[in-house]
């Protein structure tokens, strides 16, 4: 019924029920992109592109047998059937003719999804422990033997198959074949040489990670034990700026994502923020009341225990150009090093001169052995002629693992295991310097640098923050992400090198190395005599505890 409007003095609004409904616009037809062809080309290229993007984000395992691989398949017929629908016009009429439409675009990514499921269901129908009961028994065969006559101590003079390198790759190796054990299993470190049917081989155990409460009485203990003192701070109140670091690293981070990832414990980012807080408002108080930490957090030890090393800022005499003494060049980050992974070798920077005539020198030293060093640490000062100092701060890596040299004089019975450290390795090196190369090159992991700004003093972590000596720790972060509030109880050295003082104290990891793995706590002393002394002899066992709110 359509409504009229009538000008006339009877008039006003008048009703017609014989005048047509209004017709409705019909929606135009949306066109689609070129030809079929050019549709399938580009959705193909963007679904590819995508698929790059995420692979080297996310690296996921191309397994059948892996999880994340399924998803990642899922993700790329998505992706497909989404640019098809843009490019082909979002074409039809009602909800059949769009739901016929889009059957038609994802017809290729529905049947590649399906038999993706089809695989998964029947490999675990396959495997199904009951239905392959024979074959799993037939893995634990049992047999008769003598263990001593099949396993006997291996004398030195016999040469092993692998070195200890080797037999950790092949290890880890292994261990990521069994996909139901990878995340209850760590591979421990100490490797064992033993003779197994006639045959020299390393063998590992591997160690539970275990997440144990530890009670408020153990707690008081703990926190009452805590000085400031023993981090190189007059107050607790000194440790502000550490926190505050931690702090603005976390909250970064979404506060609902897991950073913290055990069979038995997992902690959030949020979590962590609000831990982080907590201590910020407790700071002001521990000083005369330390055991509040007892009682505003929940504790928990993490073992087994960690391995401690340390590390520090050394200080190098440096030049600008080359000239006299100074011939060796600390080599700051290459235009394409983020291109070619991985990169030139140690050898072939060093030996071959790959980076040679590329304008990359930072500064020059008298010392090969003191660039070594510097990369080890990760971060330094460089002392001029002039008398100016300038920090010198990690700025990449050439992608090639870290071998410890250390370890390889070791295995070469250069040094006795209970005699390394960074003071032994250098006053072996300086009294053989015919082999300085040769040992250094074992180890092909290249780290480059650059220059701090002028003025400025500290090392930076992998926050991209300063660290602070005593507090910050280099972890793994699968372990002990950045930002994660713990306390460690371990023993430094003495001034004789013996592990003798007690070093109980708030720590924060806030950054990571390459050579940083598992159960491994790497503490920042700073720099100067005693950070120099205590990095280079620190190598003990020691308990780790996280600090958590309640």
């Amino acid at each position: 019924m359509d409504i009229k409007f009538s000008g006339s003095d009877a008039g006003g609004f008048q009703f017609d029920p014989n005048a047509a409904p209004k017709p409705k616009r019909e929606r135009k037809p949306r066109k689609s992109i070129g030809s079929k062809g050019g549709r399938i080309a580009v959705n193909t290229l963007v679904t590819l592109l995508v698929g790059a993007v995420f692979f080297y984000v996310q690296m996921p395992a191309i397994n059948l047998h892996a999880e994340e691989f399924y998803g990642f398949v899922l993700l790329l017929c998505v992706t497909y059937c989404i640019c098809a629908l843009f490019t082909s016009g979002f074409q039809g009429t009602g909800a059949k003719g769009y739901f016929t439409f889009v059957k038609k675009q994802c017809t290729v990514p529905f049947f590649v999804v399906a038999a993706l499921i089809v695989t998964a269901l029947v490999g675990a129908l396959t495997s199904w422990v009951v239905l392959r009961a024979k074959d799993y028994q037939a893995l634990l065969p049992i047999e008769s033997g003598s263990f001593a006559s099949e396993i006997e101590e291996v004398s030195y003079d016999r040469i092993p198959m692998l070195d200890r390198d080797s037999a950790e790759k092949l290890g880890d190796r292994k261990l990521g074949e069994l996909a139901d054990m990878v995340s209850q299993f760590e591979v421990a470190e100490n490797y064992t040489q033993i003779n197994y049917q006639d045959r020299p081989v390393r063998v590992t155990p591997l160690e539970t990670p275990g997440v144990f409460p530890v009670s408020e009485a153990e707690a008081q203990r703990l926190s009452r034990g805590l000085a400031p003192a023993r981090q190189g701070m007059r107050s607790w109140k000194d440790m502000r700026f550490a926190v505050e670091q931690s702090l603005a690293y976390v909250r970064a981070k979404p506060s609902s994502r897991v950073a913290v990832n055990y069979p038995a414990l997992q902690v959030t980012y949020g979590e962590m923020e609000k831990g982080l807080e907590r201590l910020l408002r407790l700071l002001p108080f521990l000083d005369k009341a330390p055991e509040v930490l007892a009682s505003d957090f929940r504790w928990v030890r993490i073992g087994p225990d960690f391995g401690f090393t340390g590390y520090y800022e050394p200080e190098i005499p440096a030049s600008h150009v080359r000239k006299g003494r100074f011939q060796y060049p600390i080599y700051k980050s290459p235009p394409d090093l983020r291109k070619k992974r991985p990169y030139h070798t140690r050898h072939a920077i060093d030996c071959k001169g790959a980076l040679k005539g590329r304008g990359l020198e930072l500064a020059w030293v008298e010392d090969p052995v003191d660039i070594f060093m510097l990369q080890i640490q990760g971060s330094g000062r460089l002392r001029f002629e002039d008398g100016s100092v300038r920090s010198v701060l990690y700025d990449g890596q050439n992608g090639h693992k870290y071998v410890a040299l250390g370890r390889v004089m070791v295995d070469r019975g250069l040094l006795k295991r209970e005699e390394v450290s960074m003071f032994s390795i250098r006053e072996w090196l300086a009294a053989h310097p015919d082999q300085v190369t040769d040992l250094l090159d074992t180890n092909p992991s290249y780290v480059f640098f650059k220059l701090g700004k002028p003025g400025t003093s500290g090392s930076k972590g992998s926050m991209g923050r300063r660290i602070t000596p005593w507090v910050s720790v280099a972890t793994d972060q699968s372990v002990l992400p950045n930002g994660l509030l713990t306390l460690m109880n371990v023993t430094l050295p003495d001034e004789g090198g013996e592990h003798s003082v007690p070093f109980n104290a708030l720590t924060l990891p806030q950054d990571t190395g390459g050579a940083i793995k598992r159960n491994r706590v790497d503490l920042f002393c700073g720099n100067g005599e005693t950070a120099t002394h205590t990095a280079s002899y620190l190598d003990n066992r020691g308990a780790v505890f996280l600090l958590l709110p309640r």
